[in-house]
C-alpha cells in the first residue's frame, strides 16, 4: 500500500494529451517537470506563487486532515464486525482512496486544469464544474466548523480551568487564537504543525500498545481469539462510512498538489502512497491494541475507546492533547482552500500575500464560522451531511472520471479497459451508497428534533 501506480501522469503521457504538446517534455527542470507550469501543466500567472511544498509536508498535511477522533471508533468497528474484516476494509478503501486519488491526477493532467472543480467542469461541463466547487466549499466550511465546536467541547478536559466558562468565550477565544493562521500564504506552511500531529496520533497508538502491554487481563476476560474469528458481514457493511472517511483528504488534494514543489509523476505517486501508507499503519495499531485492550480489562468495548480507560489514563489525557493539537493545527487546512476559492471569485486570482483583501476574506470566513459553531445545536448532523458531501468528492467524482477516460482511450487493451470500467463503477456505486447512507442519517437526525 506504500505505492501507487499511476498510468497515464508519466512527463511523456502528458506531453501527448491534447493541447499538452511539448509542455512538460520542453525545458527539463527538476524531476522531468519544465519550470513555470503546475502539476496539471497549466502555465503560471505572473501572480502565482512559485510551489515550495516538500513531499513529507505534504504527506503530513493530507494526513492530518484525515487523522481524527473517528480513528477510536475503530476498536468498536473490530469488535462487532470482527477484526479479520475491518482489517479487510481498511486495506480495500485505502486502495480505492489511492485509486480516486490518481484519477483525479490523470484527469487534471490530461484536461490540464489543476482545480478539481475546473477538472468537473473539463469532463461533464459547467453545471458538473458548479456541483463540485458547491460541494467543496461546503465540506471545507463544515470541517472547520465541526474542529472548533469539537475542540471548544475538549478545552475543559485539557485545561480544568476553562471548565466555568461558557461555551460561548471558548469559542471566541479559540476563532481568536486561529485567525492569525488563516493569513499565511499556503498550506506548506503548517508541514511541520501537521507532522507533529501525526506523530501525536502515532504516539496515541504507542500508547495503547503499552497499556495492553502492561495490563494483566482481569478474571473472565473475552478470549482474544473470539473477535479474531469472527467474521460479521452485516456488521461490517455497516462500519462502511466509517473506514471510508478514515481517508478522506481528497477535497484538498488539487489544493495540496498546487503547492508542492517539482510536482513529477513520481513525487505525486509517493505524495498519494505515503498517505495511505501512514494512515492505514496507525489505524491498524490504534484498532488492534485498543481493542485488545478492552477485552483484557474484561468490558465491552464503547464507540471510543478511551472511555474504556478512565478519565485518569494518561493515554487518555495524553490523547486528548493529541487530538486538542490535531484540531488546533489542521483548522487552517480547511479555510486556506475556501479562503482561496472565495478570491478566486472576486479578484480572479489568489492574493500575492498578507493585503486588505485576504485580512477581510479571513475576518468574513472567521465570523461565519464563529456564528455557526456557536449557534450549532445538533453536531451530527452535520457531520452525516459532511460525510454525505466527501463520499462524492471522494468515490462518485473520481469513479465518473475514471470511467469517461477509459472509454475516452480507446489504444487501451482491452482487459484492462474492461478492469478500469469496473473499478470505475464501482467507484462511483460505492460513492453513491455512502452519500446515501451519510445523507439518511441526516435526514433521520432532523425527523428525530420534531
Amino acid at each position: 500500500m506504500g505505492s501507487v501506480s499511476m498510468e497515464g501522469m508519466d512527463v511523456e503521457s502528458a506531453a501527448a494529451t491534447p493541447g499538452g504538446a511539448g509542455k512538460a517534455s520542453a525545458g527539463g527542470g527538476a524531476h522531468g517537470v519544465k519550470l513555470g507550469f503546475n502539476w496539471a501543466g497549466e502555465a503560471f500567472g505572473p501572480a502565482d506563487r512559485e510551489p515550495t511544498g516538500g513531499l513529507v509536508s505534504s504527506i503530513m498535511n493530507l494526513c492530518a486532515c484525515a487523522f481524527g477522533a473517528s480513528m477510536l471508533s475503530i476498536p468498536f468497528a473490530m469488535e462487532h464486525a470482527g477484526v479479520l474484516p475491518i482489517l479487510g476494509l481498511l486495506v480495500l478503501l485505502g486502495a480505492i482512496a489511492t485509486k480516486a486519488a490518481a484519477s483525479i491526477i490523470q484527469a487534471g493532467r490530461r484536461c490540464e486544469c489543476s482545480s478539481y472543480n475546473g477538472i468537473m467542469s473539463a469532463y461533464f461541463g459547467a453545471f458538473a464544474g458548479h456541483v463540485c466547487e458547491s460541494l467543496l466549499a461546503l465540506c471545507l466550511a463544515l470541517a472547520a466548523m465541526s474542529y472548533i465546536v469539537g475542540l471548544a467541547d475538549m478545552l475543559p478536559d485539557m485545561i480544568a480551568a476553562t471548565g466555568s466558562i461558557s461555551r460561548l468565550p471558548r469559542i471566541i477565544v479559540i476563532m481568536l487564537a486561529v485567525f492569525p493562521l488563516t493569513l499565511v500564504p499556503d498550506m506548506a506552511v503548517f508541514g511541520p504543525a501537521s507532522l507533529v500531529a501525526c506523530l501525536g496520533c502515532y504516539g496515541l497508538a504507542m500508547g495503547l500498545s503499552f497499556v495492553l502491554a502492561t495490563t494483566p487481563p482481569v478474571h473472565g476476560a473475552k478470549a482474544w481469539s473470539t473477535v479474531f474469528l469472527k467474521f460479521d458481514v452485516m456488521a461490517a457493511f455497516q462500519q462502511l462510512p466509517l473506514v471510508t472517511f478514515l481517508y478522506a483528504f481528497h477535497y484538498i488534494l488539487t489544493d495540496t498538489l498546487g503547492e508542492l514543489a517539482n510536482p513529477s509523476a513520481s513525487r505525486m505517486s509517493k505524495m498519494i502512497g505515503g498517505t495511505i501508507l501512514v494512515q492505514f499503519l496507525c489505524y491498524v495499531v490504534v484498532g488492534v491494541s485498543g481493542l485488545l485492550l478492552v477485552l483484557t480489562l474484561g468490558k465491552s468495548t464503547p464507540d471510543n475507546v478511551l472511555l474504556a480507560l478512565g478519565n485518569d489514563s494518561i493515554v487518555v489525557v495524553f490523547a486528548r492533547w493529541v487530538l486538542g493539537f490535531l484540531l488546533f493545527a489542521t483548522y487552517s487546512l480547511f479555510i486556506l482552500p475556501l479562503r482561496n476559492r472565495i478570491e478566486l471569485i472576486y479578484w480572479k486570482q489568489v492574493q500575492p500575500g498578507l493585503t486588505v483583501a485576504r485580512l477581510q476574506i479571513c475576518a468574513l470566513l472567521a465570523g461565519l464560522i464563529g456564528v455557526s459553531a456557536i449557534t450549532l445545536q445538533n453536531l451530527s448532523l452535520a457531520n452525516d451531511v459532511a460525510g454525505g458531501c466527501i463520499a462524492v468528492i471522494m468515490l462518485l467524482f473520481p469513479g465518473m472520471l475514471t470511467v469517461k477516460d477509459t472509454f475516452e482511450t480507446p489504444s487501451m487493451p482491452l482487459a484492462r479497459r474492461v478492469s478500469q470500467l469496473v473499478v470505475g463503477f464501482c467507484m462511483a456505486a460505492l460513492g453513491v451508497l455512502v452519500f446515501a447512507i451519510g445523507i439518511g442519517a441526516a435526514v433521520s437526525e432532523l425527523l428525530s428534533d420534531f
